[in-house]
């Protein structure tokens, strides 16, 4: 359905008028935010109605323009963003997109009527929701240490969990647990006393101890233990892809976009933990 919008944007006011195909003309009084506008201004816009986007993932949509290098990356934080109703963003391609928060759970997206661009949005978006269905199981953290990504064990996904770091599969990644009893069921009742004696030293913090082949840790945060205590023990990595450099929370959210559960307590030390292997007595990283 194609679309002429006049937005038309003064001091005290802002009006959409809608021009529908069978002719048809609405005029909405509303609040528009417009990004990258001069203040007053009036734009004739010809726009294609194209989607609905759920709220929950808005935020991730924002971050999905900016991985395209469509938006500035310091304009999808903004508060005013968030907030508003209605708005309109200039992207680095010249042209609109324009999203209409409608009600609680839905956006409308408009895109501006450029028969390449409508082109590559109507294919791209598709695979905007592809990749968010595909890591609906993992969250993102802050922890004591690093940033991580994770899933929990009662709705695990362990190849998403690689897939997302481009991560070898030889490589294991460390559990998170909110206190001992969590990891008793996992490994044998005598190793379950040996490490219950060793972790006295450096539960909870900032070491990761190996027993049986398994990696397992209890970080020194309190908001994070309570999500581990209450939604079970997570396999949880650092957020950064494999090999490359580890990245703060910001950066971490902007560069893994496809995640929706976030969980952001507060930074860590930015080290990644130290590394103990009860099995061999060796210190793996220290």
């Amino acid at each position: 359905m194609k679309l002429e919008i006049k937005l038309t944007n003064k001091v005290k006011n802002s009006f959409l008028s809608f021009s529908f195909k069978n002719k048809k003309k609405i005029r909405i009084k509303i609040p528009i935010f417009i990004v990258f506008f001069r203040i007053k201004t009036s734009k004739y816009l010809n726009f294609r109605l194209s989607v609905n986007l759920k709220l929950k993932y808005f935020k991730n949509f924002l971050l999905w323009l900016s991985s395209e290098n469509l938006i500035a990356k310091n304009q999808v934080f903004q508060e005013k963003v968030a907030k508003n109703k209605v708005f309109c963003l200039k992207l680095a391609n010249n042209l609109h997109i324009l999203l209409w928060k409608y009600d609680f759970e839905k956006a409308l997206i408009c895109i501006e009527n450029n028969e390449d661009f409508t082109n590559w949005f109507d294919k791209n978006f598709r695979v905007f929701e592809t990749e968010i269905e595909k890591y609906s199981k993992l969250f993102l953290c802050t922890t004591d240490t690093v940033p991580g990504i994770g899933s929990f064990y009662e709705n695990l996904d362990f190849m998403a969990l690689f897939a997302i770091k481009n991560r070898d599969f030889s490589k294991k990644i460390v559990t998170l647990v909110a206190n001992l009893g969590q990891i008793k069921p996992l490994i044998t009742k005598k190793n379950y006393q040996k490490l219950k004696k060793i972790s006295k030293n450096f539960w909870p913090g900032a070491t990761t101890l190996i027993i049986e082949g398994q990696s397992f840790r209890i970080p020194n945060q309190l908001p994070l233990l309570e999500i581990l205590k209450k939604n079970g023990p997570a396999f949880v990595t650092s957020a950064n892809i494999s090999n490359q450099k580890l990245l703060n929370f910001v950066a971490a959210r902007k560069k893994f976009w496809q995640i929706c559960k976030i969980f952001n307590f507060q930074e860590g030390s930015g080290k990644p933990s130290k590394i103990y292997d009860i099995d061999t007595k060796k210190w793996i990283r220290k």
